[in-house]
C-alpha cells in the first residue's frame, strides 16, 4: 500500500494509532476549555500553547528516528512527524474554525 509515495509496512503501521491519539488528545483539550469558557478564541489562547508544547516534545522524540540508518525506523520517524504535525494543524486551525462556524449558525438560527 502506498500513501503520498510512502510505502506502508509493518514497521510504520504502528504510527497510525499514535497519531490518531494525539489528534484526539489535542482536540479534546481544546473542546474541554471551550466548554469551560464558552469562547473558541479563549480556548485556543489558553490551551493552544499546551497542545503545541505536547506535540513539539513528541515530534522531537519521533524526529530522532529520522537520522536512523535503518530504513524502517526512518520511515516511522517521517510518518510520525508528518502525522503529528497534521494533527496539530487540525487541532489548532481546522477544529476551532469548524466549531466557530457551528456556533455562528446556531446563534443565527436561534438554537
Amino acid at each position: 500500500i502506498t500513501i503520498f509515495g510512502w510505502h506502508i509496512n509493518y514497521m510504520n503501521i504502528v504510527i497510525f494509532p499514535v497519531v490518531f491519539g494525539y489528534g484526539i488528545s489535542g482536540g479534546v483539550q481544546l473542546i474541554h476549555r471551550y466548554v469551560e469558557s464558552a469562547s473558541v478564541m479563549t480556548a485556543v489562547k489558553k490551551t493552544g500553547m499546551a497542545v503545541i508544547a505536547s506535540s513539539v516534545t513528541t515530534l522531537i522524540g519521533w524526529g530522532a528516528l529520522l537520522i536512523s540508518n535503518h530504513r524502517g525506523l526512518a520511515s516511522m520517524g517521517v510518518l510520525a512527524c508528518f502525522g503529528i504535525t497534521a494533527s496539530l494543524f487540525a487541532a489548532l486551525v481546522v477544529m476551532p474554525s469548524l466549531l466557530q462556524v457551528v456556533i455562528d449558525r446556531r446563534e443565527k438560527d436561534g438554537i
